[in-house]
């Protein structure tokens, strides 16, 4: 067996793994209460669903505090402080949301998991345009 057919092995067993990066950059005292907004928004207004998908867990880095949406159970999370959120959608797929500590961006982390690669490839996308659709709102 070869190393590419192990890691296809692999993959059919496990699933196929994709994620991503995005960031808004948006400069100046403007662009540092856009920020704030943004981030602020899908704190306080947290979306239900993301691209079909509902959300099933809010991880609130800040509060420190994981909801299950699901069962409304609240549980302390037992880490450092954060200003980042973490949503989790039903099936395996996630987004984070974090302001950059050292430049005037915000920026999001996607994550699925699918059975196959184009699956996978469709679903980040799906999950990509959802949420930026979604800040630009906030944004613009």
């Amino acid at each position: 067996m070869t190393l590419h057919d192990g890691l296809i092995e692999l993959y059919d067993t496990y699933g196929y793994y994709k994620e991503s990066l995005t960031s808004f950059t948006l400069k100046g005292k403007d662009g540092a209460e856009q920020i704030d907004r943004i981030v602020n928004s899908f704190r306080e207004n947290p979306p239900t669903e993301i691209a079909g998908a509902a959300v099933e867990k809010i991880e609130d880095d800040q509060r420190e505090i994981r909801i299950n949406l699901l069962t409304a159970q609240q549980e302390r999370m037992n880490w450092p402080s954060s200003n980042a959120l973490k949503f989790w959608l039903q099936g395996g797929s996630w987004f984070a949301i974090r302001p950059s500590g050292t430049e005037p961006k915000v920026k999001f982390y996607f994550g699925v998991k699918q059975e196959t690669e184009s699956e996978s490839k469709k679903r980040l996308k799906e999950v990509e345009t959802n949420v930026i659709n979604m800040t630009e709102r906030i944004v613009y």
